[in-house]
């Protein structure tokens, strides 16, 4: 009996669908704005992609390389760089408030930074001109990278007892 491999498609979805629900949970619960909880998302990415290469080389018997395991991580981190972004910029089509609070968020951290009137009236209007540039740039960069990482990792941990096929017996 064959064992039955997730596609990175499936572990994409999974994966986008417990980010979605958190990034939701933070906006209600306005622990958006928190540094703490910037990072929570971030260490499930990277975890999860980790996670989800173990699972790929288990799946398969440990008959794998590492180029494999790799290939898999990163296809399921395009998959949820993919969602990801979708969702993103369709929650803050629908939600307009959204993009306020992102300013606002802007502004107070600039603020804190010792920035001074101008320069935050400045960085806003750049801001506002440049939005989903810096929001489209930034989730794809971001997870790109994190999820690359990952799947380096991933890959260096996940068992792997490649088939040498010229060890195996000639067939004639």
């Amino acid at each position: 009996m064959q064992n039955q491999i997730t596609t990175p498609i499936v572990k994409g979805l999974i994966i986008s669908l417990v980010l979605i629900f958190l990034s939701v949970t933070g906006q209600l619960l306005d622990f958006d704005t928190q540094s703490w909880y910037k990072w929570l998302s971030t260490l499930l990415l990277f975890g999860s992609i980790i996670a989800s290469c173990i699972i790929y080389s288990n799946q398969n018997n440990h008959q794998v390389t590492f180029g494999n395991v790799f290939a898999d991580g990163f296809k399921t981190t395009a998959i949820i760089t993919c969602i990801t972004l979708v969702f993103t910029v369709l929650f803050l089509l629908v939600m307009p408030e959204m993009k306020q609070r992102i300013f606002e968020a802007a502004a107070t951290e600039a603020e804190k930074a010792g920035a001074t009137d101008d320069m935050i009236t400045t960085q806003q209007e750049m801001f506002k001109k440049m939005f989903w540039v810096f929001i489209i740039g930034g989730i794809m960069v971001t997870y790109v990278v994190i999820g690359a990482i990952a799947s380096l990792i991933g890959a260096a941990v996940a068992k792997k007892s490649p088939i040498d096929p010229f060890q195996q017996p000639a067939q004639f």
